[in-house]
């Protein structure tokens, strides 16, 4: 199916971009409560910038030359996430693979690579199939003109779909609820900025954290352990799960094999990237679909003639050529997590500029996705610019990160989200609310600060002989 590209004309909201760089205090000020309002006109196209904050040296890297020294040549210098990242889910993730790094990562993420974009995931995607159906019967049965927020029903949906995953398709909604539940409380105690980070002093100053964020670790960690437990006795049906492949994987070069603690960081990893960015990526997409009817109409044009009336497989997903078009752009505009931090092991020079050990370098794909050297008309929603896209820099689009850290979640995560969109939108539209205002707020991730409500209007008549996945 044959697309041309429309007039791009929807410049979707950001914060507000200073004309020169705001004084240290005031940028602390604002990173506060929003990462991505600290910016000036200079950051988007920048090839490199460099700031002294407090005591900490930060250096931004923000061209694919850059890019590539730092998070694939010399990964190694920089393959440690910054003390904020660190410190702020210590406590949740233990070692899991998002927050270590040398021989401990390199280990994880030989283990846990192929269990996530392996043989599994044909079965993950009758997960998911199943879990999508469910949510558009929901739609169907509350009427035309019921109102939701999409923020919410996509965390929902996504929390479903990788508890499922990990722990089996009979989990049950109270159990996935607990779990994601047990995991926004903790992520509700983080803040933004790590002071003691910022003023140098030792480490072990930062992982004095309150006794609330403890008790929301320790009780995401009983539900995890209970669940591991019941899945290894067969009390809980768990096959091809991703648990029941943590319990027996194996590394291939050195023969470990996860601890039960280890096996439980992991799954709290797996809860976290499966959950909180895919629910962000999906409710910025729904955003700009419903803001460009030329859009809509070649999605729904798409998923008609690929899908017709049948439930989509595995194999559907790659023919979803502008569905996923809409997905990319939409993760290009607004990344889930649009802030890369790392930590300098050891000096170091990119460009011509010396890095001292300590600095914390930042890769930032809300800068590099809106980089006026190297996107035509950066701000506006345009998805056929990934239409067979022509690129001579690698490294400029980068939402799941670059190099040997590249996110080993990435293929599940876009399954998932084409799925989502072909699923719903073939039998709903969702227009945004009348009267809202949509603000982009980044914490740790990049999310709609006061959600985004929606209101569903069904499209297409159910197929009742469809059968169930």
């Amino acid at each position: 199916m044959e697309f041309q590209a429309h007039m791009a004309d929807f410049t979707p909201p950001r914060p507000e971009v200073f004309a020169r760089p705001p004084g240290v205090f005031r940028m602390l000020s604002l990173a506060w409560r929003n990462l991505l309002s600290v910016w000036w006109e200079n950051a988007f196209h920048a090839p490199t910038m460099a700031k002294k904050i407090i005591a900490r040296p930060f250096f931004v890297c923000n061209c694919p030359e850059a890019v590539s020294h730092a998070f694939v040549s010399h990964n190694d210098i920089y393959q440690r996430k910054s003390p904020q990242m660190r410190h702020a889910l210590k406590q949740l993730l233990g070692d899991g693979l998002f927050i270590s790094d040398g021989e401990t990562w390199k280990i994880r993420r030989r283990m846990i690579a192929p269990i996530l974009h392996g043989k599994l995931l044909p079965e993950y995607t009758r997960v998911m199939a199943k879990t999508l159906q469910e949510l558009s019967r929901t739609y169907d049965k509350s009427g035309p003109g019921a109102e939701v927020d999409i923020l919410t029903q996509m965390g929902s949906l996504t929390a479903e779909v990788i508890c499922r995953s990990i722990f089996g398709k009979a989990l049950g909604e109270e159990k996935s609820h607990a779990i994601i539940s047990a995991f926004t409380e903790y992520q509700g105690h983080i803040d933004n900025l790590d002071i003691a980070a910022l003023l140098n002093l030792p480490e072990w100053l930062s992982n004095f954290r309150g006794g609330a964020s403890k008790a929301s670790a320790r009780r995401l960690h009983a539900i995890i352990d209970k669940l591991v437990d019941d899945i290894e006795a067969g009390i809980l049906e768990g096959e091809n799960s991703i648990v029941s492949s943590l319990l027996t994987s194996e590394d291939e070069e050195t023969g470990t094999r996860l601890t039960r603690e280890e096996v439980r960081n992991e799954v709290a990893v797996l809860v976290m990237a499966g959950h909180e960015t895919t629910s962000n990526a999906l409710t910025w997409a729904w955003y700009l679909i419903s803001q460009d009817a030329e859009v809509e109409a070649k999605m729904h044009a798409e998923i008609d003639a690929v899908l017709g009336d049948r439930i989509p497989t595995y194999e559907d997903v790659e023919k979803l050529v502008y569905t996923r078009a809409i997905f990319d752009e939409a993760l290009r505009l607004y990344p889930p997590v649009p802030f890369l931090t790392r930590e300098a092991l050891k000096d170091d020079v990119i460009m011509g500029r010396p890095i001292a050990k300590g600095t914390i370098l930042m890769v930032i794909p809300w800068l590099l996705h809106r980089h006026k050297e190297y996107w035509d008309e950066p701000e506006k929603f345009c998805p056929e610019r990934f239409i067979n896209p022509v690129r001579s820099h690698k490294n400029i689009y980068i939402p799941f990160s670059a190099g040997p850290r590249y996110c080993p979640g990435a293929t599940f995560g876009i399954t998932e989200s084409v799925l989502c969109l072909a699923m719903i939108g073939r039998h709903h539209r969702l227009q945004l609310k009348p009267g809202t205002t949509v603000e982009p707020q980044c914490r740790l991730t990049l999310r709609p600060r006061h959600g985004i409500p929606m209101i569903i209007h069904p499209r297409k008549q159910r197929n009742e002989q469809t059968a169930d996945v």
